[in-house]
């Protein structure tokens, strides 16, 4: 009896995550000029979680019950924070919030459809590489550079910002 037959899985084709970092370039340059609408309850800003004072007492009323945990987002909050403690003012567009593999529509090469809009909000396109970037798709960012260019310091802050979106929803959870 033949594998397919018995049930087993076949293996899913390795994904080209450099593609899907030049699709999210695609997309920015395409949602650039679009009103934005209003900011979206329940997502908050990622750098507004790391600077927000609140975060350090949240921390501090949990800590005595879950000292482990809470001293792991302490350490990523204070790195974060200290990585972006020069940070004024980012720009702010329209961004998807959830660009993997499995919500993109892909025909051969070419991106024919995007799924699962329910993250999408106005916020730093630099977010929007943390959340596909996920802390290990380098090539994401590698793809979008090859359409859009980033410069150091914005290639710095992608780690930072992708600590204040799981800081926002630890926080939020504790």
């Amino acid at each position: 009896m033949d594998a397919a037959r018995l049930g087993a899985r076949r293996p899913r084709p390795r994904e080209d995550a450099r593609a899907r970092g030049r699709w999210l370039a695609d997309l920015h340059g395409r949602w650039a000029s679009l009103p934005l609408p209003e900011p979206r309850p329940g997502f908050p800003d990622e750098l507004v979680v790391l600077h927000d004072p609140s975060s350090d007492a949240l921390l501090d009323a949990h800590e005595a019950a879950q000292p482990g945990w809470v001293g792991l987002l302490r350490a990523h909050l204070h790195a974060a924070r200290a990585a972006t403690a020069h940070v004024q003012v980012r720009p702010r567009h329209l961004i998807h919030g959830d660009l993997t593999p499995w919500n993109l529509r892909v025909q051969g090469n070419r991106w024919t459809g995007l799924l699962d809009l329910e993250f999408t909000r106005p916020a730093d396109p630099l977010a929007d590489f943390a959340l596909a970037w996920r802390g290990t798709h380098d090539d994401v960012i590698h793809g979008y550079a090859d359409v859009r260019p980033q410069s150091d310091e914005d290639r710095a802050l992608i780690p930072a910002l992708w600590w204040g979106h799981l800081l926002g929803g630890a926080l939020r959870d504790l």
